[in-house]
């Protein structure tokens, strides 16, 4: 992704292929060149994108040079493969060593933190902590004064695990919550956190 000012308003959009690709396939994505006037053309061109790479909803879920596969998947389904859990797996370790990315290790409160595999890559990718940023999801599921709240505390407070850029806390909203003002999502946000 790279951003440049200009006087319109634009994105441009490019496919770098994988470099395992045979050669004749790279040359043509490579080719693959789109333009976005406006915000509502972004599907139609995620469409593109994916018949480019060979993605489709009956077929093939994902490739090693497609942006969307940043997710770690742990069980196949009908829409993704055991191929596909190691393709993501492999893809999201080979991005998470690259010196220039910025790795985000999200758990859950839900689970204990020492049992979710996004913090051991990212201390194996990033060991001194420089390119990570932690986030901790969903706070609100934790039970008041218990010992795992006590240990996500320590974890907000970057005492246990240590990251160079901290830990940040997301609370995302319920369905019952997307209606309410921003006033009264504040406010439940600080009866949260604090």
């Amino acid at each position: 992704l790279q951003l440049r000012k200009t006087a319109q308003p634009a994105v441009s959009v490019s496919i770098v292929p994988d470099p395992n690709r045979p050669e004749g396939k790279k040359k043509k994505l490579l080719k693959f060149k789109q333009s976005l006037g406006h915000f509502g053309q972004l599907p139609a061109l995620i469409k593109k994108a994916a018949a480019a790479l060979g993605i489709s909803q009956n077929g093939r879920a994902f490739a090693r040079d497609n942006p969307a596969s940043g997710r770690l998947i742990h069980s196949p389904t009908k829409q993704q493969s055991s191929s596909d859990i190691d393709l993501i797996g492999n893809l999201v370790k080979d991005k998470m060593k690259e010196t220039r990315s910025i790795i985000l290790a999200v758990v859950s409160a839900k689970y204990d933190y020492a049992n979710q595999i996004a913090l051991k890559l990212a201390r194996d990718a990033d060991p001194e902590g420089l390119r990570t940023i932690g986030v901790i999801t969903e706070p609100d599921k934790l039970k008041k004064n218990s010992m795992g709240e006590d240990s996500f505390i320590a974890l907000a407070e970057n005492e246990d695990v240590k990251f160079h850029h901290g830990w940040h806390v997301l609370r995302n909203l319920d369905t019952e919550d997307s209606s309410a003002s921003l006033a009264v999502r504040h406010a439940e946000e600080q009866k949260v956190l604090f």
